[in-house]
């Protein structure tokens, strides 16, 4: 019996650039666009915010006009409209 064993030794494959160094940079390059994207949402967040207290600050101006209040218990007995 002739016993032939085919070698099933993997070989180390030689790369000409160092992929680690590349894998670094693209996962530096997602954790920026990452960070970038995150900023970008919480200015549109805050933006939305302060157009929503200037529109409530314009709402009270207009509903308190004309009236002068020196304390807030004075808003219930404004006239309804």
């Amino acid at each position: 019996m002739v016993n032939l064993h085919v070698g099933t030794r993997r070989h180390k494959v030689l790369v000409s650039h160092d992929s680690s160094a590349l894998l670094n940079e693209l996962r530096r390059e997602a954790a920026a666009r990452d960070r970038e994207a995150r900023r970008q949402h919480m200015m549109e967040k805050r933006q939305s915010y302060e157009l929503f207290m200037q529109s409530l600050q314009s709402w009270e101006d207009s509903l308190l006009e004309g009236q002068h209040l020196s304390a807030m218990w004075e808003v219930c007995h404004l006239p309804s409209f």
